[in-house]
């Protein structure tokens, strides 16, 4: 992986924002969420972080993202809605998101590949504005996928 002068991986990451979607794989995807924390703290770029539970784990992945958008006050709280509900509450917060006017970098922490958040960063993906920016760390998720 391409560091610069400091032998930090700024370039990497910077170069994330030209991306729809950048992965960091690590041994530890707290190592790597504390890279990604150094590097938006010397940027200072707004983040989110939304941690990812595991296929079987609840709430969903996509119910953890309308959660950590809802706590940051970008999106109104739906009491007592469903996770087939969210979809809808996704695409109002990807509108939300189309009219901001600074970048925003949001990482998804422990990023585990099943069809469930698949799908749901699949749509994210085709959908988000340019100035979002999105950025998955995990550990080796080759080892999960199997």
């Amino acid at each position: 992986t391409p560091t610069d002068e400091n032998g930090s991986f700024d370039l990497v990451l910077d170069q994330g924002l030209f991306n729809r979607l950048t992965l960091l794989v690590g041994p530890d995807a707290d190592e790597c969420s504390q890279t990604l924390d150094d590097w938006l703290n010397r940027r200072e770029y707004e983040a989110l972080y939304v941690r990812c539970p595991s296929s079987d784990e609840q709430p969903s992945c996509s119910r953890r993202l309308i959660e950590a958008f809802t706590a940051a006050g970008m999106i109104e709280a739906d009491a007592g809605e469903s996770d087939e509900g969210c979809q809808g509450r996704i695409v109002r917060l990807i509108n939300h998101l189309a009219g901001l006017r600074h970048d925003l970098v949001v990482v998804l922490l422990d990023y585990e590949p099943s069809e469930r958040t698949d799908r749901v960063l699949s749509f994210l993906l085709e959908h988000l504005p340019h100035q979002i920016h999105l950025y998955l760390a995990s550990d080796d998720i080759s080892r999960r996928s199997r």
